[in-house]
């Protein structure tokens, strides 16, 4: 089990361009009446699947004249498809299947990151450097200290991560010696997902130089594995609690095996995603990841939470912090980044947001919530935010880790 577990929410997402939950919906309605999105121009598949996703959204406007629903947030309109495509036929499965397309179609054309999954090509300048900062933070830490890097566990549907784990591994940012393991394990927590297994080596990489000729640097590179070494492994705990937009349907469709690495980082067209509805246990992949998920927190020592402000319609999360952290006896600090912390004109909203963590633990342990994380002046609007989080982990991770 991790000593360190990070809870991210939408907010980590942000600075790749993904809208957040509040205007994901007005996001998705601009691209559906303009075929783009900024300078991307949509696909004539994509441009279909959000006109559709936006007449499934326009059917429940006459829910409001009985019931109290926010058609533009993405959470409550997805929350209500499902519940209709439980009770409903083949017509609001439909429609829930257009909402869930269109979720990725969104992620997708918004998201400025990229990577093609091949294992021997540099792919830095595809996504913004902030991830792979993140991912090498961890690993210098981890083997730094010699501890797992922490578990991670995060609402978001997109891609991010996955792909810049690969950019920052594959290239010359890291030697034999900067990550001296000979594996690298991502588990999703589902074995009917993984795990994905790959064997690091390596590589010499060469560019010319205008002045100096051919110049050769050592670097790392991957290839697929078919073993799920144990040994000699920097492991990956990450944990999709709504699901992604790689993961298959089907309880025997998985990412690891044949061609992983591309189906690491690739979106799928109609991906398995989990509405946030109230009852998770309907689908198996999700049991799983849920499942450990609850053990990792039930384990840690320290609890890092980014972009996530508990709101308080999520009753489901609210019972599941009590239930993961409630029996843990050997938690430690809990530390909450969010924005609103930091900003003065919003003290209203901050008193809130730590309002709604403390009411879900007892006395003594509200006592050990850190809602004030380690800063630095000079970073002015970036406190509270992933930035902040990545820069402490790169600077001074004894700060927030527990190790």
């Amino acid at each position: 089990m991790c000593d360190n577990v990070f809870i991210f929410g939408a907010g980590t997402s942000f600075d790749a361009g993904i809208p957040l939950m509040g205007n994901f919906m007005d996001v998705m309605w601009k691209m559906a009446q303009t075929g783009r999105y900024e300078e991307k121009k949509l696909t004539d598949d994509q441009k279909k699947i959000l006109i559709e996703a936006i007449k499934a959204r326009e059917e429940l406007d006459g829910y409001h004249g009985r019931v109290s629903v926010d058609v533009w947030n993405i959470e409550d309109l997805l929350s209500v498809l499902s519940m209709n495509a439980l009770a409903g036929g083949k017509g609001e499965k439909k429609r829930l299947g257009w909402m869930i397309k269109a979720i990725a179609v969104v992620i997708e054309v918004t998201g400025q990151s990229e990577q093609s999954g091949e294992l021997t090509v540099m792919q830095y300048e595809k996504g913004p450097k902030i991830y792979q900062n993140f991912w090498n933070a961890l690993i210098n830490w981890s083997r730094d200290t010699n501890q797992p890097p922490p578990c991670i566990i995060t609402f978001n549907y997109d891609l991010i991560l996955e792909r810049a784990l690969l950019q920052s591994i594959i290239g010359t940012s890291h030697t034999a010696k900067s990550f001296p393991w000979k594996h690298l394990k991502l588990d999703y927590g589902s074995s009917a997902l993984g795990p994905i297994d790959f064997n690091s080596k390596p590589l010499t990489w060469e560019r010319l130089s205008p002045s100096r000729g051919i110049e050769r640097n050592s670097g790392i590179g991957l290839e697929n594995s078919v073993e799920s070494p144990l040994e000699d492994t920097f492991k990956i705990q990450l944990y999709k609690l709504h699901g992604s937009i790689n993961f298959p349907h089907g309880s025997k469709a998985r990412i690891a095996g044949d061609e992983q690495n591309i189906k690491l980082v690739t979106a799928l067209e109609n991906p398995s995603i989990v509405p946030p509805v109230f009852n998770k246990a309907t689908n198996p992949k999700s049991v799983e990841i849920w499942k450990n998920a609850l053990n990792a927190l039930r384990h840690c020592k320290n609890l890092i939470i980014c972009g996530y402000s508990l709101p308080a319609s999520d009753v489901y999360m609210q019972y599941f912090f009590k239930s993961a952290l409630g029996p843990n006896q050997d938690l430690n600090n809990i530390f909450v980044f969010d924005p609103v912390l930091f900003d003065t004109s919003k003290k209203e909203a901050a008193d809130a947001l730590k309002n709604r963590y403390a009411s879900n633990f007892s006395p003594a342990l509200r006592n050990r919530i850190s809602f004030n994380p380690p800063i630095d002046e000079k970073w002015g609007k970036n406190r509270g935010t992933f930035n902040h989080l990545v820069d402490l982990l790169n600077k001074a991770p004894h700060t927030i880790l527990f190790s």
